[in-house]
């Protein structure tokens, strides 16, 4: 939907689950991952979000089939992780 709608907006990929995982666009960036005491430290965070800003982003049309992949890791990663 969004490929249809905004075919040339930029789109991330960012989890939450007691921690937060920044995928950016899966491309331009390696996820990086902030837990514990980092979530409480504003400065910390807004530095590590600047890392993204200004970087090359691709577009939805173009890398929409990697963030699908990297979704559907995400994915499988909640369901193993839920298993007893």
């Amino acid at each position: 939907m969004l490929e249809q709608n905004f075919p040339d907006n930029i789109a991330a990929l960012i989890t939450f689950n007691g921690e937060v995982t920044i995928y950016g666009d899966g491309v331009s960036a390696p996820a990086e991952t902030l837990a514990g005491d980092h979530l409480d430290d504003f400065d910390a965070i807004w530095k590590k979000g600047l890392k993204y800003d200004g970087k090359p982003r691709k577009y939805i049309q173009i890398w929409k089939s990697y963030l699908s992949f990297l979704l559907q890791d995400v994915r499988r990663q909640c369901r193993k992780a839920r298993r007893p």
